[in-house]
């Protein structure tokens, strides 16, 4: 991911890198970025979420988490790790609803595919809310965020 600045929305300049964190696919895409409270942190961070197309853990696309840092121009992650929204194999393009204050519970919205039997392919929406992130200290695994699909599709 290469985010860049422009005074005019015409002439753009790069002004940072993010890339080789979490898991690696073919792609990054629909990056978000939003203000959040973190647990374990005094301070606001930011959560960087990333969509990957291919490279889920099940096949498929994938959204994934980061929090960090952000400065106005460079985005910096607190590790490598990947914290992504669920275990299924496409949850992807996930978008924070814009103008929730920082302090208050963010939520997110992705696109969702379910291919059951007999090869039906439903898509369904998936909200993710984020109420705090926790960071990870040592060997402890960070809490992943309480994932809702919401779907008619055929269980």
């Amino acid at each position: 991911m290469l985010p860049q600045t422009s005074p005019n929305l015409i002439d753009w300049t790069h002004a940072s890198n993010f890339s080789h964190h979490g898991l690696l696919g073919l792609q990054y895409e629909c990056p978000n970025l939003v203000e959040m409270p973190m647990q374990g942190s005094a301070d606001p961070m930011y959560l960087l979420q990333i969509s990957i197309n291919p490279g889920a853990p099940l096949g498929g696309s994938i959204s994934q988490n980061f929090p960090g840092t952000f400065n106005g121009t460079v985005f910096t992650a607190v590790d490598g790790a990947a914290r992504i929204n669920d275990f299924g194999k496409d949850n992807y393009a996930g978008q924070f609803f814009y103008g929730i204050p920082g302090d208050e519970t963010q939520v997110s919205i992705a696109w969702v595919s379910f291919d059951p039997p007999p090869r039906r392919y439903i898509i369904v929406v998936a909200l993710t809310d984020f109420a705090t992130q926790r960071l990870a200290t040592g060997n402890t695994p960070p809490s992943s965020p309480r994932a809702t699909r919401k779907a008619g599709a055929a269980k």
